[in-house]
């Protein structure tokens, strides 16, 4: 019998149903609470002249920092889903459904990514050099400065977030469609589909 004509085993239709909710509201919960923890502690003790050019500049650095991180979580969950059918492995089993659990965050870590985006808008020079006005003065910056705008680098920003976040969603909704059918061919269509979704994942990345 071949590896589409298997069944889905039992163990691997159990849902978390509620508890899945309550783990997502508590986590974001958790989230809110240490931000807004940090946004106080930021009024209270931020200085402008603790080595920074405004007293949010360590908040926003530190915010960039920890957002890359849990970013880089999701991101390389994703990697590994779509690995793991472009190379027909089984080694992935085992934990797929958590490294789907974290790439299908997506949205949350793009709308979470607003809170450096939008100063950076609204002009916030502090944030990166590119961003100061003396910068397009800087020779080595002259032929950058096309795309180190941050017009450009929040456009980037919103394109990147619609492209994982469709990455993700597309494998975890046909994770679940057979989940709930059981139709192995499911296996077989993400197959194919990672080639492409590797492809579109390097341009992304």
């Amino acid at each position: 019998m071949s590896t589409l004509q298997k069944t889905l085993h039992p163990d691997e239709k159990i849902k978390a149903g509620k508890l899945g909710k309550k783990l997502v509201v508590a986590g974001l919960g958790i989230a809110v609470l240490f931000l807004g923890l940090s946004i106080i502690f930021t009024l209270i003790t931020g200085t402008a002249n603790s080595g920074h050019a405004s007293k949010w500049s360590r908040f926003l650095h530190s915010y960039v920092i920890g957002w890359s991180y849990i970013f880089s979580l999701s991101v390389g969950m994703l990697w590994l889903i779509i690995l793991h059918f472009l190379v027909r492995g089984r080694w992935v089993t085992a934990v797929r459904r958590i490294c789907e659990a974290m790439a299908t965050a997506m949205p949350i870590i793009f709308i979470a990514g607003l809170g450096f985006i939008i100063p950076l808008l609204a002009g916030y020079e502090d944030l990166y050099y590119w961003a100061h006005p003396h910068a397009k003065t800087d020779h080595h910056l002259a032929f950058k400065l096309g795309w180190l705008s941050s017009e450009f680098f929040a456009a980037r920003f919103v394109i990147y977030g619609i492209g994982f976040t469709a990455l993700a969603a597309y494998f975890a909704k046909k994770s679940r469609q057979q989940d709930e059918t059981g139709d192995p061919k499911i296996s077989e269509t993400l197959r194919i589909a990672s080639g492409p979704a590797m492809i579109l994942f390097a341009v992304l990345t």
